[in-house]
């Protein structure tokens, strides 16, 4: 084999060995690699066989796993439900969105007729799981990642902002031990749901989670559940405030928990034995059939926490975050695991 450099003239990718030039139009080769060296066969001027690095790239592969894509695009968009303008003009350019937020409840796939007919994004069949979520969705991963910086980016002119009014911060990630679900009853096309960005399309906590389960944690462990008696409390209402015609506003503020890192969502399954006789129509026994209902969760991914506030003792309210997060979890099923987390760094 030859040894070679990878060059671009004239709008073509060549690979340069030994002041010859050799055509990559066969290898259809992306442009990431540009300036890099590799060994390489030949036939007449076309390269057929390339090695870069630990690559090997033959010709023809790049374009039958390109008609393979299109043709997976192509099936995808027929079995969605949308506008038939908006299905002609993503065909027309081979793509689907990398929103997962608009994957998942504006590109649903379905399956049966009219009244029949049902949502089939993801799906459990004999103890596996068909229709998997695409998520990151194909070709997304690199924006993902950049929207994640920028959420970081974005966190950190908060909490300038915040801080040039006076306001004190603290932070910490905390991650599931196993996997967390948020906004599992929310309207949806399925029969469950999971909260999603509305426009980054990436799983995130609400702060109104984040206030009520530590708003919670306060009042059972503090106050004996007595809720009443809580907004009683000077200290209990200086941080979440209480309602009513003297109502107050609390003094802590509670930001949205963001993903550091790409999240990790997986299909999950509730497997209800006795379905009908819950619904009262039959009596249990071992005749009934199961009936598998999917959902979503976020496995071991680590999210930002952040609080602000002028006057409250923001380091003791942040332990007690803490011990709520690791002591009730956060989210749908709790009482089960989910949600429960551990605290990564301050």
């Amino acid at each position: 084999m030859r040894k070679g450099k990878i060059i671009k003239k004239k709008g073509k990718l060549l690979i340069e060995s030994g002041g010859k030039t050799f055509s990559l139009k066969k290898i259809n080769l992306g442009e990431e690699y540009i300036g890099k060296e590799g060994e390489f066969t030949t036939e007449g001027p076309y390269v057929v066989r390339l090695k870069v690095g630990d690559r090997e790239f033959k010709a023809g592969e790049e374009k039958e796993a390109s008609h393979e894509k299109e043709s997976g695009i192509r099936s995808y968009l027929r079995e969605t439900k949308i506008p038939s303008d908006t299905r002609s003009v993503l065909l027309s350019s081979l793509k689907i969105p990398d929103n997962f937020l608009l994957q998942l409840q504006k590109f649903a796939r379905w399956e049966g007729e009219k009244e029949g007919e049902k949502a089939k994004f993801f799906k459990a069949s004999r103890g596996e799981v068909e229709y998997q979520p695409l998520f990151p969705p194909p070709g997304s991963s690199k924006s993902l990642a950049d929207k994640i910086k920028e959420i970081k980016e974005r966190i950190e002119g908060i909490k300038e902002a915040f801080g040039r009014l006076g306001y004190k911060s603290v932070s910490f990630q905390a991650r599931p031990l196993w996997r967390m679900t948020v906004g599992l009853g929310s309207p949806s096309v399925y029969e469950t749901s999971i909260t999603l960005h509305h426009i980054y399309g990436i799983p995130y906590i609400p702060a109104s989670a984040i206030k009520g389960v530590l708003r919670t944690y306060y009042i059972l462990e503090k106050f004996s559940g007595d809720e009443k008696r809580a907004e009683e409390d000077e200290e209990f209402v200086a941080i979440f405030g209480k309602g009513g015609d003297k109502g107050e506003r609390g003094g802590v503020i509670f930001l949205d928990a963001y993903p550091v890192e790409i999240p990790r969502i997986k299909v999950d399954i509730v497997n209800p034995h006795y379905k009908e006789y819950y619904e009262g129509k039959k009596p249990p026994a071992d005749y009934l059939e199961p009936t598998p209902i999917t959902f979503l969760v976020v496995e071991n991914t680590p999210f930002l926490f952040l609080l602000f506030s002028r006057k409250t003792d923001l380091e003791k309210v942040k332990g007690e975050l803490k011990k709520a997060l690791e002591e009730y979890g956060l989210g749908a099923k709790t009482s089960l695991g989910y949600g429960v987390m551990e605290t990564l760094t301050e």
